[in-house]
């Protein structure tokens, strides 16, 4: 195990000390945990980590940007709830 020195604010420093007190461990394994939890990777690897690996590159080879898509994709759906809204006032005139 090697030795490393970090500076904490108050309020991490605060943070810590309540959890490992709580937890009945020290601010070290608390620290340990943390690292462990944010950066490795295990035969599954992280859920965040996991949807970038499945989805990198999923974009590439478009012509289209990310915002003209969202953009096409929000008019869609404002005619659609328009044309469900002029469907059901049409049945129910006919009713």
């Amino acid at each position: 195990m090697h030795r490393y020195q970090i500076y904490l604010d108050e309020h991490q420093h605060a943070l810590l000390a309540r959890v490992a007190e709580a937890r009945g461990c020290s601010m070290s394994d608390l620290v340990r945990e943390a690292i462990e939890n944010t950066f490795r990777r295990s035969r599954r690897g992280a859920p965040a980590l996991r949807i970038l690996d499945r989805t990198f590159g999923t974009w590439g080879g478009r012509v289209t940007s990310g915002t003209d898509y969202v953009e096409k994709v929000r008019d869609a759906r404002r005619w659609n709830r328009r044309l469900r809204a002029l469907r059901a006032k049409g049945k129910g005139a006919r009713g």
